[in-house]
């Protein structure tokens, strides 16, 4: 199972970065193609809401060994 994670990052001065992790409550998905999708869907609803348009951003698809 994967978990969907971006790491946003602005650019808050000349000198330095801010960085804020964000992780998917709706996961975790069976393979990491559902995980890349979430990504670029939880990417757009992001630029949408908050008008960030252009920020940095990391991805990471988490793998989990989920026990059943």
């Amino acid at each position: 199972m994967f978990t969907a994670w971006l790491l946003i990052c602005a650019l808050g001065n000349q000198e330095s970065w801010s960085c804020f992790p964000v992780q998917d409550m709706r996961g975790p998905y069976y393979n990491r193609d559902q995980c890349l999708e979430r990504i670029d869907e939880m990417v757009t609803d992001i630029e949408n809401t908050f008008d960030v348009r252009g920020q940095r951003y990391k991805t990471k698809c988490a793998y989990t060994d989920i026990e059943t």
